[in-house]
């Protein structure tokens, strides 16, 4: 009676332990790839971010703010669910970081997958990078983020 309980646990203990071993997915192709972006484009996108720290210094918020990718409701909604806002958070690094930035030496990023996303990654009299992450639309540049990494 014993044996009739016990080997169908062990059998099914041991099926469960190759399943859980065995079965992995490479989870690889879900990271973030980045690539150099092409020559051609990486004027455009210096005029993007050129554009942006522009409008920042004439503090044209309003405009900044309709710029950006993520809308004022899904703002809402992120900081409802204890979120920060991405856009104050952005306007915080501008200001901290936009006076020391080197627009000479920058670094142009696409994502793999995304070949509409971008990043443009700036450095600071100090060394700090800020990172500028870009999405082309059909009417133009949207601002994704800007952060300090």
């Amino acid at each position: 009676m014993k044996l009739k309980i016990i080997i169908p646990i062990v059998l099914m203990s041991a099926g469960f332990a190759i399943w859980a071993n065995f079965s992995k997915e490479d989870n690889s192709k879900y990271a973030v790839q980045e690539v150099e972006v092409k020559a051609e484009k990486q004027p455009e996108l210096d005029k993007v971010v050129k554009a942006t720290l522009d409008l920042h210094k004439k503090k044209k918020t309003k405009i900044l703010e309709r710029i950006f990718a993520v809308t004022r409701p899904q703002r809402t909604i992120i900081q409802e669910r204890g979120g920060n806002d991405p856009f104050k958070e952005s306007l915080e690094v501008l200001d901290k970081h936009a006076a020391s930035l080197n627009l000479n030496d920058m670094q142009y990023l696409q994502l793999v997958r995304k070949q509409n996303c971008y990043r443009v990654i700036a450095k600071t009299v100090d060394e700090t990078q800020v990172c500028f992450s870009f999405r082309k639309s059909k009417s133009g540049y949207k601002i994704v983020s800007i952060a300090e990494l």
